[in-house]
């Protein structure tokens, strides 16, 4: 097994399983995420004290109805207490006994039942059979065992409703007691030759006995019908002593505390040994073995160089595939297999030290952030390294505000932020053995601002100037404001509060809109009460001609071609006399202008093209106070009179 290079972080057993049942803590301040280099075979991902204070002495009982593994321990004031370890999340939950209990030597799960019993001493001496229903925890039968049964080496069942318990001491005694009552039923003494009894353990109506005598001998014995002994087989080529006897498919696997430890296959059919596997070099005893089917290995602790080593041993041949040390802090005293974990559990405080058996998962990649009003929505892309289901957890973090959301998807929505603030955002892929997480990214969650108000539109020449209140920016600054005057979407665009569209046409109508727009998209826009039309002063009135009738002058004006943007300007003239202001003028037919007896010495016109903007430039027209007699036809007069279709003005200056 290879393990890439990639950012871990160690994670407890218990925070592995809130993390897995979706109770995730997240936390303010980070912790630092080391980056290292998995070894090739089981890497340490965290070593936890499950029970503070208390110290498991019996042996742990698998029970498969209430996916379970039991003991006894006693606690800090040396009270026994019944202890429950959960085989999916690996959490420790305890209950007391009864008061003049303590420890326990031995103990079984009950075939074909949701019962587990165990050896219990007495504080005040003596050993009791206590017998527990796993999914209420009470007790179905409890009862005082004979003064050999103190310190017991193992215990069995049968279906047959008795369990068989295997004293310590020489000659070993099999007690069959009553599984309902606790009540001992009978015994079967072990003769002295074959004792004393190191370890047993009951298969198919049989309880296979391990002594610790020289040579090391397999006492079988019948425990249906009757209590008998079936067998006693030698194994001279094996030193005492044996112990942790566990069933594999078709054999029973023994280990041994020789230099070097060995493991030791015997198969129950032929009373033969069908395995015998040394150790690594150098190791000394084998403890904790436990088979692990699904690879076909074994799993065992051993020492070697005075400290501690997880050993994994092909069952096959007997090749170990890694050796693995353990921490100084960790005295095994039994190991549990999972698909992707292995578990050393020390009996003081239940320490639990966890090895991985696979690499975790990737980090996220490919990890957006998609700002919204109040909150963000978090995707990334899926992982497809991990042997493992993953889960996500995203954490949201800033501003004293912390946030998250788990999924098993790879996207999800986070609220209850604060717009315009900025957060730290992180994603974490979860397995069993550990997590990964993304680089760090920014997010601040903003709405979409508000339109502009006060909006003020001020015509000029081609152009109107527009002016406005900025509203509310949702929580990301105004990046800009775009100004529109249609038809034609002539466009302004800027920072500023105001800003002039050019291009229009004069004389044009045009509607008026703004709109802010920010890194959250455009508000909504803003339009003017009213239209719009760019215009500016009109050209100067023409003067159209001048002509005499004997001593009468006839002089016609019309209105500029350009009016400045409206249809038509209207006129407004007025005499002036040697350079003072005189007479005014509006239009008519015709204005009547007299020079009087008194000559000036000047005399003209003035006349302005006025329309909403303002008036023109003035059309100056100087008068002849002594003019030639000239005649002009009438039917010319009324030709120059029409001319002009748009708005004109006659003057008739007469002597």
């Amino acid at each position: 097994m290879t393990h890439s290079n990639r950012f871990r972080r160690t994670i407890g057993i218990a925070e592995i399983s809130a993390l897995i049942l979706g109770t995730l803590g997240l936390v303010a301040s980070e912790l630092p995420q080391p980056a290292f280099a998995a070894p090739a075979g089981p890497y340490v991902i965290s070593s936890t004290a499950m029970l503070s204070g208390t110290t498991i002495t019996s042996p742990w009982v698998l029970d498969l109805s209430s996916s379970a593994h039991w003991a006894i321990g006693v606690n800090a004031a040396g009270g026994g207490v019944l202890v429950r370890r959960d085989t999916v999340s690996g959490v420790f939950t305890t209950s007391p006994m009864e008061a003049d209990e303590t420890a326990a030597t031995a103990g079984t799960a009950i075939l074909g039942s949701t019962q587990i019993a165990f050896v219990v001493s007495l504080k005040t001496g003596g050993a009791r059979i206590v017998v527990l229903d796993t999914t209420t925890r009470s007790r179905v039968a409890s009862a005082a065992l004979p003064a050999a049964a103190v310190g017991s080496t193992a215990i069995g069942s049968s279906s047959q409703g008795y369990l068989f318990i295997v004293t310590p001491g020489s000659p070993t005694s099999i007690l069959k007691v009553t599984v309902a009552t606790g009540l001992l039923a009978s015994a079967l003494f072990i003769p002295a030759a074959n004792s004393p009894a190191t370890s047993a353990i009951t298969r198919a109506g049989s309880l296979y006995v391990m002594t610790a005598t020289s040579p090391t001998k397999v006492v079988v014995v019948k425990t249906n019908p009757g209590t008998t002994i079936e067998s006693t087989t030698t194994l001279a080529a094996i030193a005492p002593s044996l112990n942790a006897p566990t069933f594999g498919l078709n054999d029973m696997w023994y280990s041994t505390t020789t230099t070097p430890g060995r493991v030791i296959g015997f198969n129950t059919s032929s009373k033969v040994i069908t395995a015998d596997f040394a150790g690594p070099a150098g190791s000394i005893g084998v403890k904790a073995l436990t088979l692990d089917p699904t690879r076909e290995t074994a799993w065992y602790t051993t020492t070697i160089s005075g400290g501690g080593v997880l050993v994994n041993m092909r069952l096959s041949d007997g090749a170990v595939l890694s050796t693995t040390p353990l921490p100084s802090t960790v005295s095994p005293h039994a190991i549990f297999v999972s698909e992707y974990t292995v578990d050393v559990l020390s009996a003081v405080n239940a320490h639990v030290t966890r090895f991985a058996l696979i690499s975790p998962p990737d980090a996220p990649t490919g990890v957006a952030v998609l700002e919204r009003s109040e909150g963000i929505t978090v995707s990334w892309n899926p992982d497809a390294s991990s042997e493992t289901p993953v889960r996500y957890a995203v954490s949201v973090v800033g501003n004293g505000h912390i946030a998250g959301c788990e999924t098993t998807a790879t996207m999800c929505d986070v609220g209850g932020l604060v717009n315009g603030h900025q957060y730290t955002v992180r994603v974490r892929a979860i397995s069993l053995v550990g997590f990964t997480e993304s680089a760090p990214l920014s997010a601040r969650p903003a709405r979409l601002p508000d339109a502009p108000s006060a909006l003020a539109a001020t015509r000029g020449n081609r152009s109107i100037e527009i002016r406005w209140t900025p509203g509310a920016d949702g929580g990301r600054p105004v990046e800009r404001f775009v100004a529109s005057a249609n038809p034609g979407n002539h466009t302004c665009i800027t920072t500023a509060n105001g800003c002039t569209i050019g291009g229009l046409t004069n004389g044009v109508h045009y509607s008026i809109t703004v709109r802010a727009e920010t890194a959250m998209g455009a508000s909504p826009q803003r339009s003017s009460t009213e239209t719009v039309m760019p215009a500016t002063l009109p050209s100067n009135p023409e003067h159209l001609t001048t002509w005499t009738e004997g001593r009468n002058r006839t002089i016609v004006v019309c209105a500029p071609g350009d009016a400045g943007g409206y249809r038509d300007a209207s006129l407004r003239a007025r005499v002036v006399r040697n350079g003072v202001p005189g007479e005014s003028f509006r239009p008519s037919t015709i204005s009547t202008i007299r020079i009087g007896g008194t000559k000036p010495q000047s005399l003209a016109i003035e006349i302005r093209a006025i329309n909403a903007v303002g008036e023109s430039l003035p059309l100056i027209i100087p008068i002849d106070t002594n003019p030639v007699r000239v005649n002009t036809s009438r039917s010319s007069q009324r030709s120059l009179l029409t001319s002009c279709k748009r708005r004109s003005m006659a003057f008739e200056i007469r002597p």
